[in-house]
């Protein structure tokens, strides 16, 4: 899947299937549908992200009919080393929560979320 939704944007962007391979391959003829039904190209959701400081992002999506799906908000610890990724689904619960180490890169230089 992919995305062009730039932070703090008003406007609601597609989210679109897309293979990652070569578009001409022979498991997605006759009508270029993945394995999931997603038809590469089209719309599956809607997404909004917002900035909120160096250490906070939110993602919200919702459906094609305009309905909630899921928010996630994305933590960095306070230290650095740790991102924290939580779902909440439109019941208003945690569904998912997991935590990614973060490595230095080779050349030293730390950049958040670049």
């Amino acid at each position: 899947m992919t995305c062009e939704c730039r932070f703090n944007d008003a406007s609601w962007a597609p989210q679109r299937g897309r293979h990652e391979e070569d578009k001409e391959h022979e498991a997605l003829k006759p009508d270029d549908l993945l394995k999931n039904g997603i038809r590469l190209g089209e719309p599956i959701a809607y997404i909004k992200q917002v900035y909120v400081d160096p250490r906070r992002q939110y993602r919200m999506t919702r459906n094609l009919d305009g309905s909630a799906q899921y928010t996630m908000m994305r933590r960095l610890s306070e230290d650095g080393p740790t991102n924290t990724g939580t779902v909440l689904v439109p019941e208003g619960y945690a569904s998912i929560s997991k935590v990614f180490g973060r490595a230095k890169p080779a050349d030293g230089v730390d950049v958040l979320w670049g």
